[in-house]
């Protein structure tokens, strides 16, 4: 399920500015779990395995998700969606 605070913030967004944002987020946290200095240090293209990201800093940065977004994700919503942009079309 998907909170109403996030609904909200999507409604008044067009599909490509949600994806957008939604990147921005994850890029952010992704940059975190891997100990980088910036979002942009996290290209939304890349697959996140090949900056570092192992099955625990996977789970990591679910969680992380988890709290911000408040929606479900699967422990493996990063092997499934290997990039940020991936997991925000997601």
């Amino acid at each position: 399920a998907v909170s109403s605070g996030l609904l909200e913030h999507l409604g008044h967004l067009t599909a490509a500015q949600g994806v957008s944002w939604l990147q921005g987020l994850i890029r952010t946290e992704a940059a975190l779990v891997l100990g980088l200095a910036e979002a942009r240090e996290v290209p939304a293209e890349r697959p996140l395995q090949e900056l570092g990201l192992d099955s625990l800093l996977a789970l990591e940065l679910r969680n992380r998700l988890l709290r911000k977004l408040d929606v479900f994700l699967p422990a493996t919503l990063a092997f499934d969606y290997p990039t940020p942009l991936a997991i925000a079309q997601h």
